[in-house]
């Protein structure tokens, strides 16, 4: 069997500015000693939305389906803040993440995505629930919540289909949708009960 050397996912990436907000908060963590493990590349740091699975390569069936699947996904530009981090329990390193206290836009997203990968056949991968965080290291403690020093506004203009090449800190585009949809549009039925 060939190893899985790709992991396919759609995700938020925070725009430049945002990332020199986030970079200053790590060194800020730093200085302060509580943070010593490994971090992410900045270029690499995303909000991931849906897994859709390992392969050992980026198959064309595969994102055909995710393509089409998201293709009409209809909502305005997303705004949140990232307010507060905290240690995540994880076999190994624990990540360290960057959270938002509210963040019922990306809920929105989320859902509406999960409704349209259900119906492309993706349910095996989908989570029931969803826990927007942004990982920007991974230590060897976990820390508790905590405030950050400056709340981070972010605003989302799209999202975006990412294969992580595993092991090589590699993520490449492979495609992109504009949020630019119409505040009003109704949310679909969620095939697993919620609205």
């Amino acid at each position: 069997m060939s190893p899985q050397l790709h992991n396919l996912f759609l995700a938020l990436r925070p725009a430049p500015e945002v990332i020199e907000q986030i970079i200053a908060e790590v060194e800020t963590l730093r200085e302060k000693k509580l943070l010593s493990g490994s971090g992410i590349l900045p270029k690499n740091y995303h909000i991931t939305l849906h897994w859709l699975g390992a392969y050992p390569e980026a198959p064309n069936e595969v994102l055909a389906r995710a393509k089409k699947a998201v293709e009409n996904i209809k909502l305005p530009p997303i705004d949140f803040v990232l307010d507060h981090f905290m240690g995540f329990r994880n076999k190994g390193s624990s990540p360290l993440v960057l959270c938002a206290s509210t963040h019922s836009q990306l809920q929105s997203l989320w859902r509406e995505l999960r409704i349209a990968l259900s119906y492309a056949g993706f349910e095996k991968f989908l989570e029931s629930k969803f826990n927007p965080h942004l990982t920007v290291a991974y230590t060897d403690t976990i820390l508790p919540k905590q405030d950050l020093t400056s709340p981070i506004i972010c605003q989302v203009q799209e999202f975006v289909l990412i294969d992580s090449h595993i092991g090589k800190s590699r993520h490449v585009i492979l495609d992109r949708w504009q949020l630019n949809g119409d505040a009003s549009t109704p949310l679909k039925r969620d095939l697993f009960g919620g609205a």
